[in-house]
């Protein structure tokens, strides 16, 4: 799972500090970005990797700037690979651009991908945006429930412009899924695009893997909280990534420990 988040500040000399859009807030502050990667395995969740994102105009050596998708990127190839199965990564919006999916194929993961309602697709040899696939003709939607939530669900196959399956040389092929949350009275929430590499995923397991892209959301509301994520006032970007790290043992260390068989050896 890979996503970002902000993190108030008030000192000017910090690393990576500026003015970033809070969705907590809903308006600009003074604040570090922060991106992240999270790995969830059966019931647990672990953090994983992180970068401080800076602005270009902080760097002395402008080669080394590095976008927020720049450094998804770098932790897909470092994400772990299990030999009893296939790793999916999981993004919002935010990380949908054609390479960081060409990295996710490229690395021989799957991905299921949120896309923004403009996004242009190939649909039956035209063009749309996903947003208008749900008033096509014929696209009848199927009502699915996950973890006790109704949804309605569509899918089919689509190609991305820009994005060619490297053996064929043809279009590479994805499945578009476009789904909604039954909320109150028979009304139902907002369409949810997510383009999905693994052509065999059953609907029932998109939705709920996409479900748990909270886990990182709930990751940081905990981590700001009760971690003090936020409060560290460290100037150095070493020093506020050592801050981190620790952070991640510690909360690592609280996900593992509710399993009975858990145990921290003395030696470490």
């Amino acid at each position: 799972i890979i996503d970002d988040t902000v993190n108030r500040k008030y000192g000017s000399l910090l690393t990576g500090v500026g003015r970033y859009y809070s969705n907590t807030e809903k308006r600009v502050i003074h604040s570090q970005n922060i991106v992240t990667s999270h790995l969830f395995l059966g019931n647990s969740d672990i953090p994983l990797f992180i970068h401080i994102y800076k602005k270009m105009d902080e760097y002395e050596d402008k080669s080394k700037f590095r976008s927020k998708i720049d450094m998804a990127m770098e932790h897909i190839e470092k994400g772990p690979k299990l030999k009893d199965r296939i790793g999916v990564v999981i993004t919002d919006t935010w990380y949908s651009s054609n390479s960081l999916i060409k990295k996710i194929i490229e690395m021989e993961f799957e991905g299921i991908i949120a896309l923004k309602s403009n996004r242009t697709v190939n649909f039956k040899g035209k063009k749309y945006s996903v947003s208008e696939l749900p008033t096509l003709p014929d696209n009848d939607f199927e009502k699915i429930t996950v973890e006790g939530k109704v949804y309605q669900v569509w899918t089919s196959k689509v190609t991305l412009p820009g994005i060619s399956n490297k053996v064929t040389k043809k279009p590479q092929k994805f499945k578009i899924f476009i789904s909604q949350l039954e909320l109150s009275n028979d009304s139902w929430s907002g369409y949810k695009y997510l383009l999905v590499t693994d052509m065999a995923m059953g609907k029932w397991t998109i939705l709920y893997l996409y479900q748990k892209r909270w886990k990182i959301e709930t990751f940081y509301q905990f981590a700001k909280n009760a971690f003090d994520f936020r409060g560290s006032q460290i100037r150095t970007e070493t020093g506020a990534l050592r801050y981190f790290i620790l952070l991640f043992f510690a909360y690592t260390y609280l996900s593992l420990s509710k399993y009975p068989h858990f145990a921290i050896s003395t030696n470490v």
